[in-house]
């Protein structure tokens, strides 16, 4: 039996690393009423796939993990014990036996990133307007100068600073905001001070929300 478990990352939960999320999960799992699968081979582990890792220090809204399980279950049930047995900050939404849309569709990500700036709005879209950005980047063959505005799907800046971003997300195209709030700071001259990024969404190709 597979299961897609919907949740949100808050409060203190926020500073844990996806390792750390991980071996949380794995905890939680083993404390439930649910009897996990295992890979096969020398390391056996659980069959738990997530379905986009987050920074630390990123809330997160609708994130979802797929879970393989022996038997069958009620599901209610089974999200009533699976919430007893989450730790604080760790809110589990749904579960459910959807595996659409599958995992390797998604391509966008929403986010909220409130922060305290000597700037103004006026200044801030200037930035993001601009035809190229580019920025560091470290990727699998070691750090390199990217143009990261082709990544950006839109941008939005509201009174306070509140940024709201879709940026491309997933295996072969990925942008993180506070990589997006390094290159503000480059080339802006400033320093972003008290950043909260909060990931609101994970959608596919076609705007549908995981």
């Amino acid at each position: 039996m597979n299961l897609r478990i919907k949740f949100n990352k808050k409060n203190e939960a926020k500073y844990i690393s996806h390792l750390d999320l991980l071996r949380t999960f794995n905890r939680m799992i083993m404390r439930s009423m649910l009897t996990p699968s295992y890979s096969q081979g020398f390391n056996p582990h659980i069959l738990l796939a997530f379905l986009q890792p987050s920074s630390v220090g990123m809330e997160t809204k609708g994130d979802c993990a797929e879970l393989t399980v022996l038997g069958t279950y009620n599901l209610d049930e089974v999200l009533c014990n699976l919430k007893e047995n989450a730790p604080a900050g760790i809110e589990i939404v749904s579960v459910t036996e959807e595996s659409e849309p599958p995992f390797n569709t998604l391509a966008f990500a929403e986010y909220t990133v409130r922060l305290e700036v000597d700037a103004s709005r006026d200044e801030i879209m200037e930035f993001l307007r601009r035809d190229e950005i580019l920025i560091e980047k470290k990727t699998k063959k070691g750090v390199k100068e990217v143009d990261i505005k082709p990544l950006m799907i839109s941008y939005e800046v509201l009174e306070g600073i509140i940024l709201k971003l879709t940026l491309k997300a997933g295996s072969s195209e990925n942008l993180n905001p506070q990589l997006l709030i390094k290159a503000m700071e480059k080339y802006m001259n400033v320093t972003a001070e008290n950043v909260q990024i909060i990931r609101e969404k994970l959608l596919t190709e076609n705007g549908k929300a995981f």
